[in-house]
């Protein structure tokens, strides 16, 4: 008797049983995703390290270091491999006589000498490189619009080849942008070209590349208390570049920023889809009080309904869960691919977690039926019948009085009804203010991403940014001393004054020096402007270095070394050893955060420079924001390049994820959109089939089919405008709450994020606004069905 009541319920009440399997397939879709992105997410670098075989920590050196005599004799180093590679400059790979968008410096290097595991775009293991064919790493392949099968040339100047792009390779050494190099795999063939080619080396002795002091090597360790790393390598020469695995991770902390922010949204659609599926277990349970009180009247027991109840609503939830668990796998590689353009990212239990994922909807979902069937054991026949009601009520609805009204009267009732039953609407509030702030939460970040607001820390403000162009002024990757980049910024403003845009250059300059704090030595990055001023960063305590004996520090240093603003720090260039103050800390995104700031006057010995930041260039005639725009054109042509930047445009190209920070708000956007309409839909829906004798009456009373409409399309209103108001309210602090933890590790602290009013306050609010309007008008026309006869149905 119990699985045909249950067939004729299913059959019966059909709209409301396919929205409630929805509900329960999208919960199971947005659980299981979820919780396998959240396990990704929470492995994420260290899976990409283990995978890759990338050691505890990884030094770049060149040929003559003595790093092998070091590291045999610390008994903290389990264990280290090498690979032979070359440095060449940007200018040494083109396509179309144009070099690529490679960053600072490109690393060539053959599969043959890899000691890591590098992946293609499927996360495959490249094993081996096709003669005439190469792997590139990083983000370069999509900045310089590449694409598999293009080829590019490889100009050594005596010696030009071409080999065809094979595909993008996931590094996880060098494939991050804040390394700023490319790594370029070759064939041993076509490796053998190159470094015969730059070191006019016999071919038969490129056979054995590590042995010769030609070109680089990069060690990759294994080793017990890698931060004991900068202390070992105090007398250690030749070295470009050194970091644990905590220094490269941070070096993917915009990629994870994406992972953090799959983990978020994941959260929330796991909320808003239980929100909702306990809305719709406990409605159709009310809803069916009648039913109950007829089985009541015949005998049936109270655990027999409830057994009835929990066997539909598991059914459901098995065929609901079945398929959303399915479904969830797409989803979850959609939600999470923007991550792993530059990354593996997985977890070790596969799908395993997608199956407790779907598991667990079905156990809600049947202690949902449990918990909200409860209430039959205190229902007798009669007070089923009349749906719960005693039909007694001694105090007063609503505080919202018809008299006291100005309204009309549809929009009165509207806001009635929501004042007298706020439960009814707290569903939806909840889960419209969950997506949208989520929403607005990226929209925020990634128009802080893109604005002038993170300008100083990166460098000063200015005008222009740009990379050396192609206008015979010289080289800056050979300038060698303070006076040569003196003579090189004094070229370049005589060039653009010349060509009518008078102004100033500066640049940033980093120094690699041993900092010696509390009795232990660190090699750290140091800043020092030229033609700038200290006090164009943020501090946000102590104040600006004035003289050589004063610096500022990032947190991330102060952690690092111990020292606070006062205390006296050693700095070790070769040439002398100087005591100097810490004066304040500051906001740097450069180096990960973990560098000091030197003045301008303070002496830096060239021996440890380690590289530049952008050209700057601001103008002295004061020109318009638009004129400033037309000359940034001009100085386009005039370089040859593209490279020619406004401050917004330099902080997006640093940070480097804006694009994929926009795909995922897009994405985030259409998820939004379709939960939105979906509960409406539901929830109108639920409320037609509750308030149909109520509809009825109306009708009867003269209410045309236009006006209830309205009625109902008005309340779905009023609660969307609330949840809206809340979640532009709290979207900024909400978004201070999550990211600046991220920025924070990278040592910029309480970032000035940028609000677009246009964005937060009009175009996305409107966006779900307008998609209410649509779902609630489709979802009330279900009225019209409902005639003043109906009434006949009221207890």
């Amino acid at each position: 008797m119990f699985f045909r009541i249950l067939k004729l319920d299913l059959k019966k009440k059909k709209v409301m049983n396919t929205l409630l399997l929805l509900f329960i397939i999208l919960a199971a879709i947005f659980s299981a995703s979820g919780l396998n992105n959240i396990a990704t997410v929470m492995n994420g670098t260290d899976y990409y390290f283990d995978q890759a075989e990338i050691g505890d920590y990884a030094i770049v050196a060149n040929k003559e270091n003595n790093l092998r005599e070091i590291l045999d004799k610390e008994k903290i180093v389990k264990n280290y491999k090498t690979e032979s590679c070359i440095i060449a400059m940007k200018s040494n790979v083109k396509k179309d006589n144009d070099a690529l968008e490679t960053g600072t410096n490109v690393i060539f290097q053959s599969i043959e000498d890899s000691s890591i595991n590098f992946f293609d775009k499927d996360d495959n293991i490249i094993k081996n490189v096709k003669e005439g064919e190469v792997y590139i790493s990083g983000s370069c392949i999509d900045d310089s619009d590449l694409a598999v099968g293009d080829e590019i040339t490889i100009d050594l100047g005596e010696t030009k080849f071409n080999v065809k792009v094979a595909g993008k390779m996931k590094d996880a050494f060098l494939g991050s942008k804040f390394m700023g190099m490319t790594r370029f795999v070759f064939n041993k063939a076509e490796y053998k070209k190159i470094y015969n080619s730059l070191f006019k080396i016999n071919e038969s002795d490129v056979e054995n590349t590590a042995n010769d002091n030609h070109g680089y090597e990069i060690f990759y360790i294994e080793m017990d208390n890698p931060e004991k790393m900068d202390k070992i390598l105090a007398n250690a020469s030749s070295i470009t570049f050194k970091g644990g695995r905590s220094v490269l991770k941070l070096t993917y902390v915009m990629d994870m920023i994406i992972a953090f922010i799959v983990l978020v949204v994941s959260i929330g659609l796991i909320v808003v889809s239980l929100l909702v599926l306990k809305f719709t277990i406990t409605f159709t349970v009310n809803d069916e009080y009648r039913e109950i009180g007829v089985m009541k009247a015949i005998g049936i027991k109270n655990s027999g309904i409830r057994n009835l109840y929990i066997i539909k609503y598991l059914t459901l939830a098995i065929v609901g869960a079945t398929i959303g668990g399915f479904l969830s796998v797409p989803l979850g590689n959609l939600l999470i691919k923007s991550s792993t353009e530059n990354m593996v990212l997985g977890n070790t239990n596969g799908y395993l977690i997608n199956i407790i994922g779907a598991l667990l909807v079905v156990f809600v979902t049947v202690l949902f039926a449990y918990i909200y069937t409860g209430k039959v054991k205190k229902a007798s026949p009669v007070d089923a019948i009349r749906y719960g009601q005693t039909g007694e009520r001694y105090n007063t609805k609503t505080i919202y009085k018809l008299k006291n009204s100005h309204l009309r009267i549809n929009m009165y009732m509207a806001i009635n009804d929501i004042l007298s039953s706020p439960k009814r609407y707290i569903t939806m509030m909840i889960s419209f203010f969950v997506c949208l702030v989520l929403v607005l939460s990226i929209v925020i970040t990634t128009d802080t991403m893109k604005s002038k607001n993170l300008i100083s820390t990166f460098c000063t403000e200015s005008d222009v940014y740009f990379v050396p162009g192609n206008v015979n002024i010289g080289d800056i990757d050979e300038v060698n001393s303070r006076e040569e980049y003196e003579r090189f910024l004094e070229l370049y403003e005589k060039f653009f004054a010349e060509n009518g845009m008078p102004g100033k250059m500066c640049i940033e300059l980093q120094f690699s020096v041993n900092v010696i704090c509390n009795g232990e030595t660190y090699n750290i990055k140091t800043q020092q402007g030229l033609h700038t001023d200290a006090d164009g960063y943020e501090y946000y305590e102590g104040i600006a270095p004035v003289n050589k004996n004063e610096v500022a520090i990032t947190d991330v240093i102060s952690n690092k070394i111990g020292a606070k603003i006062g205390d006296k720090i050693k700095i070790d260039d070769g040439l002398e050893e100087r005591e100097v103050i810490v004066t304040a800390y500051y906001k740097s995104l450069n180096n990960l955060g973990e560098i000091i700031r030197f003045t301008e006057d303070s002496p830096m010995n060239f021996k440890n420079f380690s590289g530049t930041g952008w050209l700057q260039y601001t103008f002295t005639d004061n020109p318009s924001e638009e004129e400033i725009h037309n000359r940034i054109e001009k100085m386009k042509k005039l370089l040859d390049s593209e490279d020619v930047l406004d401050g917004a445009e330099m902080c997006a190209t640093n940070i480097g994820v804006v694009p994929t920070m926009e795909a995922v708000q897009y994405l985030l956007l259409g998820v939004t959109i379709i939960v939105v309409i979906l509960v409406t839909l539901l929830m109108e829906l639920s409320f037609v089939t509750n308030e149909k004798s109520q509809i009825a009456l109306l009708k009867a009373i003269g209410f045309k089919d236009i006006h209830i409409i309205k009625l109902h399309m008005y309340r779905f209103l009023i609660v969307t405008l609330i949840s809206e108001v809340l979640a532009v309210a709290l979207a900024l602090p909400i978004t201070k709450l999550w990211c600046n933890q991220v920025f924070g590790i990278m040592g910029a602290n309480d970032i000035n994020y940028f609000v677009n009013p246009e964005h937060v306050y009009l175009i996305y609010p409107g966006i779900v606004f307008g998609a209410t309007i649509i779902a609630s008008f489709i979802a009330s026309l279900t009225t019209k069905k409902i005639k003043s006869s109906d009434t006949a149905n009221i207890e």
